[in-house]
């Protein structure tokens, strides 16, 4: 883990997600989203894919960007 660690410390477009605690304070307004999400009963683990509208977001993202 460590020369992986080292090495990535060499680009600025390497995103760690490695377990560790994180080295920002989460945005007020995602944490008020999650609870609302919450509040609204979406408490249950997604599909082991990711949630059907997240994905869908993500392939509009990549369709534009591409085209």
């Amino acid at each position: 883990m460590g020369q992986v660690n080292e090495l990535a410390k060499q680009f600025d477009d390497v995103i760690d997600l490695s377990l560790g605690d994180p080295d920002l304070i989460t945005h007020s307004i995602i944490i008020d989203n999650a609870m609302n999400d919450v509040h609204r009963g979406h408490i249950k683990y997604t599909d082991f894919r990711g949630a059907p509208e997240l994905r869908h977001e993500i392939i509009k993202l990549y369709k534009s960007e591409l085209l």
